[in-house]
């Protein structure tokens, strides 16, 4: 007679033992609430969130904006010098984005949007080596794109790491920045 407790197959083909599957338990009662007693509080919370959430985009609309028929040569350079003061101080609040804004770095698209390009300059780390600007110099060609030269410092905590001098150009649409373009070389 064979041995079944050493045979691998009748130790696979042996019936599993049931295991009887818990009981469902209760669900605890939870007592209803009358929709209509929410209704003033629902109504205050919503018109308080739909109050601030207007002020948000009013004040983001409206930081270091121009219209249009305001922006000039002027104009559109203090847009492009909050830019790289930005770069350093990480404060992109008077830098007048459009909501479209683009950025383009050695070809390559760097920023899709006037939001996002803000978060990046606020919280992105490839802006936090950057340790401080010189040699600024800008000026507005005549089809009014500004065009903006300067030399980053760039380091981490006190150790200067190295500069690099970069070009950008900021093309406008309805007062705001509309692109922005940047040739950066490395050493100076």
């Amino acid at each position: 007679m064979p041995d079944f407790r050493r045979d691998p197959l009748w130790i696979m083909a042996r019936p599993r033992a049931r295991v009887p599957s818990p009981r469902p338990r209760p669900l605890p009662q939870v007592p209803e609430v009358p929709v209509r007693s929410l209704g003033p509080v629902l109504s205050v919370l919503v018109a308080v969130v739909v109050a601030v959430a207007i002020g948000v985009v009013a004040a983001g609309a409206g930081a270091g904006v121009a219209s249009a028929s305001t922006c000039d040569d002027a104009c559109r350079v203090d847009g492009a010098r909050a830019y790289v003061a930005a770069l350093v101080d990480h404060d992109p609040s008077a830098v007048p984005f459009h909501p479209a804004a683009t950025r383009v770095e050695a070809g390559l698209p760097t920023g899709f949007s006037g939001d996002q390009l803000r978060a990046d300059l606020r919280y992105g780390p490839q802006y936090r080596i950057i340790r401080g600007v010189s040699d600024e110099t800008y000026r507005v060609r005549e089809d009014g794109v500004v065009v903006a030269d300067f030399t980053l410092s760039v380091g981490v905590g006190p150790v200067g790491l190295t500069t690099a001098r970069v070009h950008e150009t900021f093309r406008y649409e309805s007062g705001l920045i509309r692109e922005i373009v940047a040739d950066i070389r490395i050493g100076g």
